[in-house]
């Protein structure tokens, strides 16, 4: 009850100061792409059209029909009065936070679980666990453990502290100002609003695979398949001796499979999701064990079938182009490279070896902003040169991550998480943009966490150092 409580007044903290943040934005007027969504749309004006933007005569009426039909609902609320758009966004925004706390506070509680350290006088279980040392004496439980034995410091290394953490790189999610593109410009809620759904299909599937065995563990029972060796939760996870299985979990599934689809129906962006789904389940689910990943199998089935139907009826055609096209036209602003008409699919793609580099030094260091950037195009890998050093500072970073598996899973997870959450806009797919700052809201996230365990590690380092010297102090 009293983390509970500590958890909400973060929550609250954070709410309250991303108000501060954008309430200055609440008034501002419709921009680009918004006359196009909203203002001339021939379709959002009447509510009554909400159906046909999902299906009519055999496919969607609109591109993104989940957006289309809440930009139909603002209509109907306020017709074209700005503020009542940018509200709407806002508490998506909001509740986007909200995931992310959640999100990251059941990463690091599963992550923990696995978390085990031994050393010739502690040995640490599991985040619920308590350090004691050889005479089972209780050891306290602050930034910092250890105790001062013998004119030595023996250290501990402490388990993530989950809470601070997740507030922090919910912090930043909130207030970065790389995020004000996808919050304020009304017509990119397709983005915040895709990566709602997004991040509650992620964590319904993460409750979905552990619900069971939290469950079970909580009633003192453990799972075993016939051959007595212990299960994740597979699509059959076993039962109580009362033979009940627990139909909450199946739920959370469906719940999951739901959301995906909306996610898909908010913004192509979503293609992404059962990959990081797959990657997350190796990653901190099924604990690199094959095994138990193989038996999911009919689940990730049923999850793509679903989703790649979702994508047919609503609207993936859109990406499809993009993917197939082998050019693009240039957008009409002035071009660096003059007589430029058109971007080709080699073109777009050295290009990104460049903007992925400028995107991460937005989020490290955030100036020099733009909506609408002329960003000069790469027309080979040495023109400009920069193009072959980002190609292999990427390849490098990549390469980096795997081989964290091992030794810092997390940290591994979420680099791969930053590269595949842009690849739907930074790889194969020829769009005619070569950067957006609103594209980075939701891959933001894996730098954030990064960040926000830096910090802690940080800190750990220093109250480790100020703990020797006290030590030395006293002796």
């Amino acid at each position: 009850m009293r983390d509970s409580i500590i958890h909400l007044k973060r929550i609250m903290l954070i709410i309250s100061l991303t108000f501060i943040a954008y309430s200055n934005s609440f008034y501002s007027e419709f921009h680009f792409d918004d006359y196009s969504s909203i203002i001339t749309h021939p379709y959002v004006k009447s509510v009554k059209n909400i159906s046909d933007f999902f299906y009519s005569d055999g496919k969607p009426l609109v591109n993104r029909p989940v957006t289309m039909a809440t930009f139909a609902l603002n209509y109907k609320i306020g017709g074209f009065k700005p503020p009542t758009y940018h509200y709407i966004n806002f508490f998506i925004h909001l509740s986007n936070v909200i995931l992310v706390y959640w999100f990251v506070t059941v990463t690091l509680t599963i992550h923990d679980t696995r978390y085990t350290i031994h050393d010739s006088r502690f040995t640490i279980h599991d985040s619920r666990s308590t350090i004691h040392d050889k005479d089972n004496t209780p050891l306290c439980h602050p930034l910092l453990r250890g105790e001062l034995k013998g004119g030595n410091v023996h250290h501990v290394s402490c388990i993530v502290h989950h809470s601070f953490v997740a507030f922090l790189s919910s912090l930043m999610f909130a207030l970065h100002p790389i995020q004000t593109q996808a919050v304020t410009y009304i017509a990119q809620r397709a983005e915040i609003l895709s990566t709602f759904f997004y991040l509650l299909s992620l964590i319904m599937y993460i409750k979905f695979r552990t619900h069971d065995t939290k469950m079970m563990h909580d009633a003192g029972y453990t799972i075993h398949d016939k051959d007595n060796t212990p299960l994740c939760p597979p699509l059959l996870r076993g039962e109580l001796k009362g033979g009940i299985v627990h139909r909450a979990s199946w739920i959370m599934y469906l719940g999951s499979l739901l959301s995906a689809v909306l996610a898909i129906g908010a913004k192509e962006i979503a293609v992404t999701l059962p990959v990081t789904i797959l990657l997350y389940d190796v990653f901190f689910i099924s604990d690199r064990n094959i095994k138990t990943l193989l038996r999911q199998w009919p689940i990730y089935i049923l999850f793509l079938t679903t989703l790649f139907s979702a994508m047919y009826f609503m609207g993936i055609s859109q990406i499809m182009n993009f993917v197939s096209a082998g050019t693009v036209k240039s957008p009409p602003t002035p071009n660096i490279y003059a007589g430029l008409p058109f971007i080709s699919r080699y073109e777009y793609l050295f290009t990104q070896f460049r903007v992925l580099w400028t995107y991460i030094k937005l989020l490290i260091l955030p100036i020099d902003q733009n909506v609408d950037y002329n960003y000069p195009v790469s027309t080979g890998l040495l023109n400009p040169i920069t193009t072959l050093v980002g190609g292999i500072g990427i390849i490098m970073l990549l390469i980096s991550a795997m081989l964290l598996f091992n030794r810092q899973r997390f940290l591994s997870f979420f680099i791969l998480w930053f590269f595949l959450l842009l690849s739907p806009t930074s790889s194969v797919a020829v769009l005619p943009d070569v950067i957006f700052e609103h594209r980075l809201y939701l891959p933001s996230l894996g730098y954030f966490i990064i960040f926000a365990m830096g910090v802690y590690k940080v800190t750990d380092i220093i109250s480790r150092s100020l703990l020797r010297g006290s030590s030395r102090k006293f002796l």
